[in-house]
């Protein structure tokens, strides 16, 4: 952190200190006092500000307004969280919370004021589950304040929540649609259909699958180990961490999904050959000649895919249909945990159960291949 002296008069400095960035506006911000004294006081008073700023002694908090505190509150979280749930917090921050409660003293903002505003954001139209999503990210805010004990109680703890609206039946597909689904994606462009199988029988999340390069495929093995994640972010595309510590694993994967892989690699393989120089798909299993296939496009992709089909189901859903797949089958809860890297739960079931071998992982995966295959396999009749 910078700081300068300026001379304004007979033992009169003006003393300033360059602060961080607003990390909503990403403008440079400035604190600046005048001090009455000699030089070497004012050297001393400028260094005694840098230190508090530097180690957060800088708060008053019987000054401080919510704007000032949510703005600190993300520099503070910023480097612990996600770039999207950043994003995320930013824009709620900066388009709501700012806007509606900013004016306010922290340490006079009261319950009534949180519900009023609650009220208000549904009068205005505001769906209650939206609410309840900004209400997270001020609850989040405020209990770091209590927990840093810049405020007593936290105001959004005695607010009550509006009752979301029942939302639309939309979740795992039923066994025959997932038949359905595997049948029309043998019409779909090869990348595709590869993206289509590799959610049906892995239940990895988006990111995570459009984060595979072929060094995570080991086919000899027949795993896949997940390592990072391509994220959609406002700023553009990046390659991260995946969602939690448990979402590194390793996925056994059934012969079908081998053999669909296998056909993929293949295919890609000869596209990369005709393609030479100009091939831009790097390593990613999920990629063309163009570059790798984009989060936005994989989802515009399945949009089209299920509209098509007339299958009412979003792409996430098809992590829900593999974890619901393996349960019916009668996968252990712990092992289910493990194939999906659920963070609280394979935490919980570590503590109790121990971490699920490999060769119970390869019976998951196996049980859920077979349950895609009776699916997908033609009915008597039909």
């Amino acid at each position: 952190m910078r700081g300068s002296i300026q001379r304004r008069g007979n033992l009169t400095w003006r003393i300033s200190i360059e602060l961080d960035r607003d990390p909503l506006t990403g403008r440079r911000r400035r604190r600046s006092e005048t001090f009455h004294g000699t030089k070497r006081d004012a050297e001393a008073r400028l260094a005694r500000l840098i230190h508090e700023h530097e180690t957060g002694l800088a708060v008053d908090p019987s000054r401080i307004t919510v704007a000032e505190w949510l703005r600190q509150w993300l520099a503070q979280r910023a480097p612990q969280l996600r770039p999207t749930t950043l994003e995320r917090y930013e824009e709620v921050v900066r388009l709501h919370l700012i806007p509606a409660l900013g004016r306010f003293q922290l340490q006079a903002l009261r319950p009534m004021q949180v519900q009023s505003l609650y009220g208000r954001w549904l009068a205005q139209g505001i769906a209650p589950l939206t609410i309840r999503k900004y209400h997270q990210v001020l609850h989040k805010a405020l209990e770091d304040a209590c927990r840093l004990q810049v405020i007593a109680r936290n105001p959004a703890a005695y607010a009550e929540l509006p009752q979301p609206r029942p939302a639309r039946k939309v979740g795992p597909l039923r066994p025959e649609e997932v038949g359905a689904v595997v049948a029309a994606l043998e019409d779909e462009p090869a990348v595709y259909r590869a993206a289509g199988m590799l959610f049906l029988s892995t239940g990895m999340r988006r990111g995570e699958a459009l984060g595979l390069q072929w060094d995570d495929v080991d086919l000899s093995a027949g795993t896949i180990a997940v390592r990072r994640a391509r994220l959609r972010t406002a700023k553009g595309e990046i390659v991260g961490s995946p969602k939690t510590a448990s979402g590194n694993r390793v996925i056994p994967i059934h012969p079908a999904l081998h053999e669909e892989l296998a056909a993929w690699r293949k295919r890609q393989l000869e596209e990369r050959l005709a393609s030479g120089p100009a091939w831009r798909g790097a390593e990613w299993v999920l990629a063309r000649a163009s570059g790798p296939v984009s989060p936005w496009a994989l989802s515009t992709w399945w949009a089209g895919f299920a509209k098509r089909t007339g299958v009412e189901a979003r792409l996430h859903d098809l992590r829900h249909t593999a974890a619901t797949l393996m349960a019916a089958a009668g996968v252990p809860p712990r092992v289910l945990a493990e194939m999906l890297g659920h963070a609280r739960a394979s935490f919980t079931l570590d503590v109790y159960a121990g971490s699920p071998g490999l060769r119970d992982l390869r019976e998951a995966a196996e049980q859920l291949g077979a349950a895609i295959a009776r699916a997908a396999r033609p009915q008597p009749g039909a």
